[in-house]
């Protein structure tokens, strides 16, 4: 939009366990994106974050917009993020079929395009027109708190089969009515949704879409699809950011969060795909872009316009800085253990469905990163230097 941000590079959306039993933005929250934003990234984006917490929530780590306290803890956050002259960002979202209902007011039930059952059990209720415009109302709302809140742009999760992102996938639309079958029908509810958006905040507020380039799932939707999508919501949004899979595909969630065994930017395909359609606003790549050479290479070469980094930035998140420095070799960087996606917040595959196990510590952990979550924390002086020899080099030694 009519935004200049300082670089190319975005902090991507994580789950951040640092919230007050009334879902408010701690002290450690707040430090941990001030931190993202000294490290010299140009946008840094908050988490997911329900528009509702009727239907929309899907685990405990959302934090509360909606709070009589709400407006100071989110200007809180976004003054962190401004002291360092990053962009504040904030990811909305609606977990449809996949919300939880234990943490819900709603019902024993999750919102979806058509009724289902998920494999946990849990009831997909088919949302009537009066729901889908409830929910677009909740997205306007939400999206116009965040801005009287100081967020300069929203991210809106259209992506990984959230709400949005199902009334796409054929997976979970099976309607038969103006809002199910053909492309064109099944995006119809999220182009509701950014309409209603855009009439309460404006068309200069910056919008990023977040969509999964392709589900992975052989029943899902594919490239082709994800590129007409981009095509039909080019002029309703600034952004376009690329990701890939679906909650519903466990076998693509690897790909999704590439582990060690993928190379760097391995998704990146996708990104450069929907740009070299013509797509007319700039396209963000994610998935392992923590090599900032090979990310440099491409936005160079044309082939995408900026890059979101998530685990990169919580291994170290000076990684923007000293890129910038030349200082590559002093990168501390990210194994991809997948650590900080699920010890630290409980993440579970238990039958075939991802599942947040309430039972964890929530502590904010990174395998290289020992000071990840503890921002906070005063800082201790070092002390005199000392020579350590560390006899093994196996993983007890290098721990």
């Amino acid at each position: 939009g009519n935004m200049t941000v300082k670089n190319r590079i975005e902090t991507a959306p994580t789950i951040i366990p640092m919230i007050d039993e009334q879902g408010y933005p701690t002290d450690h929250f707040i430090a941990h994106y001030r931190n993202r934003a000294k490290g010299g990234a140009g946008i840094v984006t908050i988490g997911e974050t329900a528009v509702d917490w009727e239907y929309g929530k899907t685990h405990f780590a959302q934090i509360n917009i909606w709070g009589e306290k709400a407006g100071v803890a989110l200007n809180n956050v976004t003054d962190a993020i401004h002291q360092y002259g990053a962009k504040a960002n904030i990811e909305l979202c609606h977990g449809g079929v996949w919300g939880a209902p234990e943490l819900n007011s709603g019902g024993n039930y999750a919102l979806g395009p058509s009724d289902g059952v998920r494999n946990d059990g849990t009831l997909i209720k088919e949302m009537t027109l009066a729901d889908m415009n409830e929910v677009a109302d909740h997205f306007a709302e939400a999206v116009d708190i965040c801005y009287r809140c100081g967020f300069d742009m929203t991210m809106i999760h259209g992506a990984h089969s959230w709400l949005l992102g199902a009334f796409l996938s054929p997976i979970y639309n099976k309607r038969t009515d103006a809002y199910g079958g053909s492309l064109e029908n099944r995006a119809r509810f999220p182009i509701m949704v950014l309409d209603r958006i855009r009439q309460a905040v404006g068309e200069d507020f910056p919008l990023e879409y977040r969509i999964s380039g392709d589900e992975l799932d052989p029943e899902g939707y594919h490239l082709e699809t994800c590129i007409e999508f981009c095509k039909m919501i080019e002029s309703k949004v600034d952004l376009i950011h690329v990701s890939v899979g679906t909650r519903a595909y466990l076998h693509g969630r690897g790909i999704a969060h590439p582990v060690c065994f993928y190379k760097h930017a391995c998704n990146s395909y996708l990104a450069k795909a929907v740009k070299a359609a013509r797509i007319r606003i700039p396209v963000l790549a994610v998935g392992s872009m923590d090599d900032p050479q090979i990310a440099n290479d491409m936005i160079q070469r044309g082939e995408i316009d900026m890059v979101a980094m998530a685990r990169g930035i919580i291994a170290d998140p000076n990684l923007p800085n000293k890129a910038k420095r030349g200082q590559v070799e002093d990168i501390t960087p990210c194994i991809r253990c997948v650590h900080c996606l699920d010890k630290s917040v409980g993440r579970t595959n238990k039958d075939a469905v991802l599942r947040f196990n309430t039972a964890s510590t929530h502590r904010f952990i990174c395998s290289v990163n020992p000071t990840i979550g503890k921002e906070h924390y005063p800082e201790q002086p070092l002390g005199a230097s000392r020579k350590v020899a560390v006899i093994g080099g196996g993983p007890a030694g290098m721990q």
